[in-house]
C-alpha cells in the first residue's frame, strides 16, 4: 500500500473528492430514504435546502483540502496526463449514454400532447 508521501497531489485531490462525494451522497440518500419510509412528502423546498447543504459541504471539503495542500502542488507528469485523458474519455462515454437514455425515456413516455407514447 502506498503511503501518503508516495501519492501525488492530484491523486490525493481525487481521493478527497471521492470521499466527499460519497459522504454527501450518503447524506442525500439517507434523507430521501427516511422521507419515503415515513411517508412524508419530499417537498421542493426541503430538497433544495438539502442540495444547498450538500453543495456547501462539498465546497468546504474541497477548499479545505486545496488550502491544506497548497504548498505541495506539483506539475502534471506523464502518468497524471494519461489518467486525465482516460478519465475524460470514460466520463464522455458515461455522459453520452446518460443523455441517450434520458432522451429515449422522454421520447417513449410522452407524445406531443404530453400523453404517453407507444402505450407506455
Amino acid at each position: 500500500m502506498k503511503h501518503s508521501e508516495d501519492i501525488g497531489y492530484r491523486e490525493r485531490t481525487l481521493w478527497a473528492s471521492l470521499v466527499a462525494v460519497a459522504l454527501v451522497d450518503t447524506l442525500y440518500f439517507v434523507f430521501v430514504r427516511y422521507q419515503l419510509l415515513h411517508n412524508d412528502p419530499i417537498t421542493a423546498a426541503g430538497l433544495m435546502a438539502l442540495l444547498a447543504l450538500i453543495a456547501g459541504v462539498l465546497v468546504a471539503i474541497e477548499l479545505g483540502f486545496v488550502l491544506a495542500n497548497r504548498a505541495r502542488r506539483e506539475p502534471m507528469d506523464e502518468r497524471d496526463e494519461a489518467i486525465a485523458a482516460r478519465s475524460a474519455r470514460l466520463a464522455y462515454g458515461v455522459f453520452v449514454a446518460g443523455v441517450l437514455v434520458a432522451l429515449a425515456v422522454h421520447l417513449l413516455t410522452t407524445g406531443s400532447g404530453g400523453a404517453p407514447l407507444l402505450g407506455m
